[in-house]
């Protein structure tokens, strides 16, 4: 999420740039929007011919800078949200640290699908920013689902971004001096938000953003403020962003969300009792991968009356799966891939059946309890993957 942030972070700056032309105006003979736009580029970015058309544009673009969208609870990043998706984290992922960011976290190994709703994800992403910032410049306001209920093939997502005050405020100084400490006093956060429907690229699995979808939109402060202001604003963004036009802007927004979203693992949509989900899993082998899981997380302290060089065995044997359970999630198999799909489902087997003999013995007489067989198969699976 490096270079999201960085486009975040050009953003803030931006914002406090349009804050201050919108609260300018035409003070000393135009010069602010002469001095960034050009004589030309003032009438063909915010087609501003006159007096008239300046204040009514000053008033609605007050309006969308001050203004926020209707925010559900189900859709913000609570702490309620994140409480739960780390519930959710810790019965879908292996070996899952509380202390963890998500998206700090590499080769991520699901035991079972992850259900996550809008507020949930949004709730995740807040804390990823927040841990990489020691004052975040910037907040999620929301993130809201609308899965379609009849297909469940792709989801409407609704991204909005809360760019603080307190990150404007200097660079309006900076710009303006005295006029910009004004402008600071009198205001609050910015709501952008980014409206886009997610769809899911079958042959990589990820998430990618519908270029077709007809309803997509970006817009600031509350929604149908003035949609022309909220037009010529954009239009100015898009310019000093660098975008193509507004769509390329919106994608430009919205790819934090699809990075996020790819960072976990592969993605689906499902719609339950009226609740839109994003549903993640291993990206291959998942019920190969859920065979293994209990030797993944053994707790090699319930195997104290094993002598302790057998009980490094184990120890060895579990860090050994985990591993292998890294190897299917990323491995693609079929009849015709080496190894085949037949031999590694083969020697899956093998090992679960292995551990289970084994813990059936330890559980009659530990001493006896043998794991010559166990780490034969844990290595047998290994060859697989190493020839």
């Amino acid at each position: 999420m490096k270079k999201a942030r960085c486009c975040l972070t050009s953003l803030i700056l931006i914002v406090a740039l349009l804050v201050g032309i919108f609260a300018a105006g035409y003070f000393g003979g135009n010069f602010l929007l002469k001095k960034y736009f050009g004589a030309e580029g003032e009438i063909l970015k915010l087609n501003i011919n006159n007096w008239e058309d300046l204040f009514k544009f000053l008033s609605n673009a007050k309006n969308l800078i001050s203004g926020k969208p209707e925010i559900s609870d189900a859709d913000k990043p609570s702490e309620q949200n994140l409480n739960q998706a780390k519930d959710g984290l810790q019965n879908s992922i292996i070996g899952y640290d509380q202390q963890t960011g998500i998206f700090d976290m590499n080769n991520i190994v699901f035991k079972a699908p992850l259900k996550l709703t809008g507020g949930q994800l949004a709730a995740l992403i807040d804390e990823q920013i927040t841990s990489q910032q020691n004052q975040a410049m910037f907040s999620v306001g929301q993130v809201k689902l609308d899965v379609d209920p009849d297909t469940e093939t792709s989801c409407v997502i609704t991204f909005t971004i809360i760019i603080k005050k307190e990150s404007i405020v200097q660079p309006l100084k900076q710009q303006l001096g005295v006029l910009g400490s004004i402008i600071a006093d009198s205001m609050s956060d910015v709501y952008l938000t980014s409206v886009n429907k997610v769809v899911l690229d079958f042959e990589t699995g990820k998430a990618i953003i519908d270029e077709n979808y007809a309803e997509k939109d970006l817009y600031l402060g509350e929604k149908n403020e003035s949609s022309s202001a909220n037009d010529q604003v954009l239009n100015v963004l898009v310019m000093l962003f660098g975008a193509q036009d507004k769509d390329a802007l919106n994608a430009q927004v919205s790819n934090v969300f699809v990075e996020a979203i790819n960072k976990i693992g592969k993605a689906s949509f499902d719609y339950d009792n009226g609740v839109s989900y994003l549903v993640f899993e291993n990206a291959n082998n998942n019920e190969l991968i859920y065979e293994l899981v209990e030797i993944a997380e053994l707790n090699v302290d319930n195997f104290n009356d094993l002598a302790e060089d057998d009980k490094q065995k184990l120890a060895s044997v579990k860090t050994d799966v985990n591993d292998l359970l890294g190897r299917l999630a990323s491995t693609a198999l079929s009849d015709e891939t080496a190894p085949t799909k037949a031999d590694v489902e083969s020697a899956v087997y093998s090992v679960k059946a292995e551990y289970e003999t084994f813990v059936q013995a330890f559980e009659a007489e530990p001493a006896s309890a043998d794991l010559t067989g166990l780490q034969n198969a844990v290595e047998a699976l290994k060859a697989l993957f190493n020839s």
